[in-house]
């Protein structure tokens, strides 16, 4: 539910921003997202058992009619399936997602320096509580 309103949101907003560039409407844009989506959890999730063949994927979208041309629909899958989506953190987010899983671990990477950390300070920082614990 939450990843379809975040496509939802993205798609309009790409439309919107690319008018010049896409004769495709939000809805379309939503439905390759989504196709998107699927393929990488199909193709890079361990547990699904049934993955995405090339053909399969060009075919479901054809068959939404989705006006993307044969190459740009293979450009897609290949892409997705070489690679996972991963997100793309800054350094300080890699910072704050590591004391959210493990405190800890700052602790014994300062290379034996003893470094008191305050973690109601931390708490109380936007990008910490993005990744902490409730």
């Amino acid at each position: 539910q939450k990843i379809n309103r975040i496509l939802e949101r993205f798609s309009n907003a790409y439309v919107k921003d690319n008018a010049q560039l896409t004769q495709m409407t939000a809805d379309q844009v939503e439905k390759v997202a989504i196709m998107l989506v699927t393929l990488n959890t199909a193709n890079h999730n361990t547990q699904v058992k049934t993955k995405f063949t090339l053909e399969a994927f060009v075919q479901i979208l054809k068959d939404e009619g989705l006006p993307l041309e044969q190459s740009k629909m293979e450009q897609f899958f290949h892409a997705v399936d070489k690679e996972p989506f991963k997100a793309a953190y800054r350094n300080s987010e890699k910072v704050y997602l590591r004391l959210a899983k493990d405190p800890e671990q700052i602790r014994r990477t300062m290379a034996g320096l003893v470094v008191d950390i305050d973690m109601e300070l931390l708490k109380k920082g936007c990008v910490f509580t993005k990744f902490g614990r409730q």
